[in-house]
């Protein structure tokens, strides 16, 4: 009787914590459109402590043996060490009032990023609750995108702005070069979905969805966003056609089904081909509308303007004594800046660049120092000779978040306060954290940091993305004996 009560204490823990981080990944990617409403009713404040307390909850009954492992505080380092150096940020930025909204809204952020990440438990269902909230994310971004695309209204109009006037779509994150890296990392989270499922019909579904949803960053005309997307794709294409070396071979597929595939794709290649050569087409095409505006006089002077923003940013590094300026004290020194050669006060373009500049090197090494640890991860598959190495499907799915929280970082006007730009780092330390094998206590040992019995199935490498087994009760018991 206690086994089966915590046995079912543990399966609804773990579906408590995919739930929550379910719908943290999908209400950030919402932004204000899920929080004016909320905010309107009074209920803005509730709906985040109820999650807030149920996140302590998921991670009070995780064992301390996998807080104990390196994919969590991947990204609770970095966050914990710019929490930290608020006090000093807060007391050095020469604009209080943008210090206060910035250390509001940055808080904010990384709390709901840690949110999603302790709902994960580290277990497979919580990795699942990551993928299954950004594939919601991104059928919620694709119809706000189709719906702007085909009605030419936006949910968040700004007269100003060059856009408003052509068919590109801003979705929630009110610019197109948030909106399409960002759905870089919705696109990762549901192509890996995709992966965990064997229902062909969900399959079909799915990719349906990332059709359209790639469709959509096309029409936003976001270089970063269009060059993350061939990268994601080019990804997706190796990882379907190498087979994994511990799958059972597959039987030959028939002649027919080749030649079809090989006639869809020539097909669609004679479509994008036409669409740049038959005039008719190109005037209708985002694609051939963004290489010609890649080579246009306002770009490249974008371009360089962006580098000058840079280089100012370095300058008031430097003045700082590399401890940071500041929070949000970018914008304030840059319009009392009369070298820097700008007639307008405007953001820095560059989260990682803000973090250098605003918060100094300590807090920017340390960001430094996470990301490396995720890009060998995905490029070596482990940290050490003797750790794990994590399934192929998993790697590509951590690169695919990472592809877009760098290029959210370097395009944005200001993603360092986006709770989404966050979620994305904190996912790909989820899915690394998930992979990771369960070390089970030896006989006997009483397991601390959270109840004996909350213990969650081991992932099995080389069973897929998400795949997980529990070990046999007769194969412990035999283990048991021989010991």
């Amino acid at each position: 009787m206690n086994a089966w009560v915590n046995r079912h204490l543990a399966r609804n823990l773990a579906r408590l914590g995919a739930l929550i981080t379910a719908v943290t990944v999908i209400g950030g990617s919402l932004g204000a459109y899920a929080a004016r409403p909320l905010a309107d009713r009074g209920w803005l404040a509730p709906v985040y402590i109820a999650l807030v307390l149920a996140a302590v909850v998921c991670a009070f009954t995780t064992p301390l043996r996998r807080w104990s492992a390196v994919p969590p505080w991947a990204f609770l380092a970095p966050a914990a060490c710019l929490l930290a150096w608020m006090p000093y940020a807060v007391q050095v930025a020469p604009n209080a009032a943008a210090a206060t909204r910035e250390i509001d809204q940055l808080t904010l952020a990384i709390f709901t990023a840690c949110v999603a990440l302790a709902g994960t438990r580290g277990a497979p269902t919580g990795a699942l609750g990551v993928r299954a909230g950004w594939a919601g994310a991104l059928a919620l971004s694709c119809a706000f995108g189709l719906w702007e695309i085909a009605e030419k209204t936006y949910l968040f109009r700004q007269p100003l702005a060059p856009w408003t006037e052509r068919r590109i779509p801003v979705g929630t994150f009110v610019n197109p070069n948030n909106l399409s890296t960002a759905m870089i990392a919705m696109l990762a989270g549901a192509l890996a979905l995709r992966a965990q499922t064997t229902n062909a019909i969900a399959r079909y579904a799915i990719d349906a969805l990332v059709a359209v949803g790639s469709i959509v960053i096309i029409f936003t005309q976001s270089r970063s966003g269009v060059g993350a997307l061939i990268i994601l794709m080019a990804l997706e294409v190796w990882r379907r056609t190498t087979r994994h070396p511990d799958a059972s071979p597959q039987a030959p597929r028939s002649p027919r089904r080749r030649y079809l595939r090989a006639g869809a794709g020539v097909g669609v290649a004679g479509l994008v081909m036409a669409s740049f050569v038959i005039p008719s087409l190109a005037r209708i095409n985002p694609l051939s509308e963004l290489w010609s505006a890649s080579w246009n006089g306002h770009t490249a002077s974008s371009d360089r303007g962006r580098l000058r923003l840079l280089q100012a940013s370095l300058r008031y590094l430097q003045e700082s004594g590399y401890l940071g300026s500041g929070a949000g004290s970018f914008e304030p020194l840059l319009k009392a800046d009369p070298h820097s050669g700008f007639k307008a006060t405007t953001n820095l373009h560059n989260a990682f660049f803000e973090i250098l500049s605003q918060y100094g090197v300590v807090v920017a090494a340390v960001m430094v120092a996470a990301l490396g640890l995720l890009i060998r991860v995905c490029l070596a598959g482990r940290l050490g000779r003797r750790a794990p190495r994590l399934d192929r499907d998993v790697r590509v799915e951590m690169a695919g978040y990472l592809l877009s929280f760098v290029a959210f970082a370097c395009t944005a006007s200001s993603s360092l306060t986006y709770q989404t730009w966050w979620t994305i780092l904190a996912s790909a330390c989820a899915v690394w954290w998930a992979a990771l094998p369960v070390r089970r206590p030896a006989p006997g040992a009483q397991e601390t940091g959270g109840p004996p019995s909350v213990v969650d199935r081991p992932h099995v490498a080389g069973s897929g993305v998400g795949a997980s087994a529990a070990r046999p009760p007769v194969v412990d018991q035999a283990l048991h004996r021989l010991q």
